[in-house]
């Protein structure tokens, strides 16, 4: 059975779409991303919540995972098994909330912030190089 496809979309090629395009890029862009990360030890997800976490933290506040989820706007579930992995690995810390007994306070630790400083300039080179025409 083949799809009419002139019937259910108004594009002649994936291509038209810019949707698909925009796919295309965002994947093109994450890999590169994720090769220099690789050497750093980090997958794209992790060095999005460091730096997340590094940016809600700069000015000593104590940001929840619900506060880490809403700023990277990844849901809750996936932050938690991300952020246990970064626990796990000695990059964030996880304790009782000062304010909220049912939250979790997160935090950097040293070697967090020594992964997230190795990073940050290895993910603004590979923008520069792929947004340079």
């Amino acid at each position: 059975m083949s799809l009419d496809w002139p019937q259910v979309s108004r594009f002649t090629t994936p291509e038209d779409s810019v949707g698909y395009l925009l796919w295309q890029v965002l994947h093109m862009w994450q890999r590169r991303a994720s090769e220099g990360l690789a050497e750093i030890g980090l997958t794209h997800m992790q060095f999005t919540l460091l730096a997340g976490l590094g940016w809600l933290g700069r000015h000593g506040d104590a940001p929840t995972q619900a506060a880490l989820a809403a700023h990277c706007q990844i849901d809750a579930m996936t932050v938690s098994q991300v952020v246990r992995k970064l626990e796990a690995k000695g990059m964030v810390t996880r304790t009782d909330h000062p304010d909220d007994t049912r939250a979790k306070a997160l935090a950097l630790t040293d070697a967090g912030m020594a992964a997230l400083k190795a990073a940050l300039p290895e993910i603004e080179r590979m923008d520069d190089a792929f947004f340079t025409p």
